[in-house]
């Protein structure tokens, strides 16, 4: 009796698939999954073209980014035909697969997790130009339609599993896990160069690589809010007021933005009085160490001083708006 033949052909298989196969695999993707977008892209020469020769492709990667949380910086051209692919290729190049507890894998998931509620009562690409505390008045100046200073879309038609409120405005939780070189620069580093990410577990101080923003792309992109907002105020420091405290970006304030923000205040010299409030504040907030309002005085000359002995343990938003612009209070605590 002979044995039967292998079902393995004798050459290789070397049709290639049909187009429809791959459509269908990248309609299975979700829009928030920008990672698996991004290499499955990449994968083949085919799926290259596939993904670029359909009309109006930047839409999509737009869409694949808001879904992300992902923002645009101010290095971008948003005229470019190819921009928001271009912006969706980089970050996870650089940062898709990034071991730090705050990047990579976690922020994505992080990121996505909060587009997902948000994508459940406003349209895709939604951002808010006229923040209310008010969700159903508050004005759409970047929808899908491309609308300008439209009545908002709620949309929680179809929910049967609960009756949730509208989502809240939440700060990033990165921005409460920044932290600045101890001395200034004199400008030699850049707000890039000079963020790092505080490290808040034992993961993160273990972690060998790079915590310098410049190396985290993928934290500077995020979107500070998880509504994302074309404006937001960054609310006083210990007393201190940011000469720019009116952050604006057309297509949602980035995380970048707001520590670009701090970063321009950190060495400006505190007056009399804005120490004296810090002093108030600390006193407020804590008494661990015993600091005084002297010892506020000789060591906390400007803002960098008081970031060496506190930290930023959390952003707040507390219902104020300023020329629609919600304020975020950054909140001191001591190490």
């Amino acid at each position: 009796m002979s044995l039967a033949r292998p079902l393995i052909p004798s050459t290789p298989f070397k049709r290639p698939f049909p187009l429809e196969i791959f459509l269908v695999i990248r309609a299975t993707i979700p829009l928030g999954d920008i990672r698996t977008h991004v290499c499955f892209y990449k994968t083949h020469p085919r799926i290259t073209a596939m993904y670029d020769s359909e009309k109006n492709d930047d839409d999509f990667w737009r869409r694949v980014c808001w879904h992300s949380g992902i923002g645009a910086l101010n290095k971008d051209y948003l005229e470019d035909p190819h921009c928001w692919r271009d912006i969706a290729v980089e970050v996870i190049e650089k940062d898709g697969f990034c071991k730090h507890p705050r990047c990579g894998e976690g922020l994505l998931n992080y990121n996505s997790r909060r587009m997902e509620r948000v994508a459940g009562w406003f349209k895709p690409l939604t951002v808010f130009s006229d923040w209310k505390d008010d969700l159903y008045t508050a004005s759409d100046s970047e929808s899908d339609e491309g609308l300008s200073s439209a009545p908002m879309d709620v949309d929680n038609a179809g929910d049967d599993e609960s009756e949730d409120d509208p989502p809240h405005l939440i700060p990033h939780r990165v921005l409460a896990g920044i932290k600045f070189r101890d001395r200034p620069s004199g400008g030699y580093y850049s707000v890039r160069e000079d963020t790092l990410l505080r490290p808040l577990n034992e993961a993160e101080e273990v972690y060998g690589g790079s915590a310098l923003l410049q190396d985290h792309l993928l934290v500077q992109r995020s979107f500070a809010t998880d509504i994302p907002v074309n404006r937001i105020c960054v609310g006083e420091m210990g007393g201190h007021e940011f000469t720019e405290e009116i952050v604006k970006r057309r297509t949602g304030v980035t995380v970048l933005d707001v520590v670009t923000t701090i970063y321009a205040d950190l060495d400006l010299r505190l007056t009399e009085d804005e120490q004296s409030q810090l002093a108030h504040h600390l006193n407020l907030s804590f008494n661990s160490n015993g600091l005084t309002k002297e010892d506020v005085y000789a060591r906390f000359h400007t803002l960098r001083d008081a970031l060496n002995e506190c930290h930023i343990n959390e952003f707040y938003y507390d219902g104020t708006v300023i020329n629609g612009a919600p304020m975020f209070i950054p909140n001191l605590q001591e190490d």
